[in-house]
């Protein structure tokens, strides 16, 4: 979990987001004094309405404030349905307009939504079908544009510290996904891939300071008998004769409620100011493979069940 702060574009602006439980947050504070609104009755509305804005509190340092402070979060996602809650009457007047014509909007998006089932952003760049007639506008980018891609994104975040990397990569990518309009990378399509490359190129990423060296402890516990690798619950080992008799299997080693003592190493070593990182690329990818390898498994099983029936 990380409370480095990424600028992201947000509708001719530039946000600042955090990310937290797997999903982007935002600063509420910079956005409505920023719109010429009180902040401290902006601050009781979230506070009396966590449930509708899913708001809660963090210390983290804003960019241009030299100090780590308490500071109020908003989940992006919600960032639309709080901004129509404003009167804009209220706003700057430099930014009234552009208040009313966005809650219009929106008013015309749900309208869409709710008699018709969708709503199309007018915004979205469209190729004219008559030029392509046989273009297939669900087919999934191939895996050299997932690499093109990734390339773009890598060369943005270089500026940083290399320890924001990971965090600013997956930020990144649900900015992408958000102005996109689709939940995963599986979902981007090459109708829309040049779309998607633009918007990485024109992401408006600052360099960010250094983080502080953690000081490395001289005592860590690295002690990890052989019973630190039991499974917590026992379960049908699939496993070849010749196995150790303390052997695991997939099912074990992919079981939520697994101690993973390979994991536990790797997060105290980390936590006594060890750069880590490495490793953790190498078991988050064995993980990974592990999971697909299994799922492979089962189709297999699953195919041979459905030939060997009369």
């Amino acid at each position: 979990m990380s409370t480095a702060l990424v600028p992201v574009p947000f509708h001719g602006h530039t946000l600042f987001l955090v990310e937290q439980n797997n999903e982007p947050y935002t600063p509420m504070k910079p956005i409505v004094e920023g719109m010429g609104l009180d902040w401290e009755g902006q601050r009781q509305k979230l506070s009396r309405t966590k449930e509708r804005w899913g708001a809660f509190v963090i210390k983290v340092q804003i960019p241009g404030d030299d100090q780590v402070r308490d500071t109020v979060l908003m989940p992006l996602r919600k960032l639309p349905g709080w901004l129509m809650t404003i009167q804009p009457s209220r706003v700057k007047p430099e930014i009234r307009e552009k208040i009313l014509c966005y809650q219009n909007e929106c008013d015309d998006v749900l309208w869409e939504y709710w008699t018709k089932g969708r709503a199309e952003n007018p915004r979205v760049i469209r190729q004219d079908p008559s030029a392509t007639p046989t273009l297939n506008l669900k087919v999934p980018i191939d895996f050299r544009q997932h690499v093109q891609l990734r390339k773009l994104i890598d060369e943005k975040i270089r500026i940083l510290p290399e320890p924001l990397h990971q965090s600013a990569y997956s930020l990144i990518m649900k900015a992408l996904f958000a102005f996109l309009g689709i939940r995963s990378r599986k979902d981007l399509t090459q109708y829309r891939f040049e779309e998607a490359c633009q918007f990485v190129k024109d992401y408006p990423l600052v360099r960010l300071p250094a983080l502080p060296v953690i000081p490395k402890t001289t005592e860590v516990d690295l002690d990890f008998p052989k019973k630190t690798a039991k499974p917590s619950r026992s379960f049908w080992k699939d496993l070849p004769p010749d196995a150790p008799k303390d052997g695991l299997s997939v099912q074990d080693l992919l079981d939520p409620d697994y101690p993973d003592p390979l994991r536990q190493l790797l997060e105290r070593i980390e936590k006594a100011g060890y750069d880590v990182q490495g490793p953790w690329i190498q078991y988050q990818a064995m993980k990974e493979h592990l999971r697909s390898s299994s799922k492979a498994f089962d189709e297999i099983y699953k195919l041979s069940r459905v030939r060997r029936m009369p």
